[in-house]
This record gives C-alpha cells, sequence and structure tokens, in this order.
C-alpha cells in the first residue's frame, strides 16, 4: 500500500499502481495538509535520532538541524 491511513484512495484500480500515481498522491497530501513549507529539498540528512518520549525526530544535515 502506497497510501497514508488517514488519507485513502479509494478510487485506485489496482493494488500496485504506476510511480507517477504515487508522486501525484504525495503531491495531493502536501498540498491539502499545508505541508510544503515543512519540506526542506536537496538536503542530505546526517543523523537521525528518535525520541520515544516525545514521538518525534530529531534530523541534523551538514548545514542545519531541524
Amino acid at each position: 500500500m502506497y497510501q497514508f491511513s488517514f488519507d485513502m484512495r479509494p478510487d485506485w484500480t489496482k493494488k500496485f499502481v504506476f510511480a507517477r500515481d504515487i508522486k501525484a498522491y504525495l503531491e495531493s497530501v502536501v498540498s491539502k495538509y499545508g505541508l510544503r513549507s515543512h519540506i526542506v529539498f536537496n538536503t542530505e540528512i546526517e543523523d537521525a535520532r528518535f525520541d520515544e518520549r516525545s514521538g518525534g525526530w530529531t534530523l541534523k544535515s551538514a548545514s542545519r538541524s531541524f
């Protein structure tokens, strides 16, 4: 499955869809939930740590921490 449980696509006719369909779906989710301002492109992540207490990730790149 290539879908988030909170935003399912019942109109997909195949179990395995093409890459263009997945890309379109992810772009629609980003737009629908206003996530674009939270996405950083072309950035290599050097370290990722999960904090079980907060349930969040801390990411570190060469230029900044997230």
